[in-house]
């Protein structure tokens, strides 16, 4: 059984983005956009905010994994703005933990959201992957 770590309502952490051409919808194929921050690209952001929150704070043998992930993508941000993401952890239930999410530039808020993760042992992770492969797809070697 995996001890659980807890986490605290209202803990946070900010990470900060200068917004690039290679962050744009027309770098990445989700758009023609080309001086735009793309969706993907700030929900990125947000993902390794909320990973970061966690992560960083567990034993060796976890990690967090993202499972639900909503966002509102508001606003536009052109190339050259700085974009800060402000993750926040809004409750913990044993393994799952939930995030709320918001994302500003410097003129305001850009992107609000939520996100769920859950705390898992990596290597028995790995090993359900191994074996669904191996049931599903017989023959493959992994």
């Amino acid at each position: 059984m995996i001890s659980m770590p807890l986490f605290k309502k209202g803990e946070f952490l900010t990470v900060q983005k200068v917004v690039e051409r290679a962050d744009t919808g027309a770098n990445i194929g989700s758009g023609k956009l080309d001086q735009l921050l793309a969706s993907p690209m700030l929900l990125n952001m947000m993902i390794e905010a909320c990973s970061r929150l966690i992560d960083d704070r567990l034993p060796e043998e976890l990690v967090s994994v993202g499972t639900t992930y909503t966002i509102h993508h508001e606003v536009p941000t052109l190339i050259g703005e700085t974009v800060t993401c402000k993750v926040t952890i809004t409750d913990q239930e044993d393994s799952k933990i939930k995030l709320e999410m918001e994302a500003f530039d410097e003129t305001g808020l850009v992107s609000t959201g939520s996100c769920e993760r859950y705390i898992v042992d990596q290597e028995v992770m790995v090993k359900k992957a191994k074996m669904r492969i191996e049931t599903l797809r017989p023959g493959i070697n992994v």
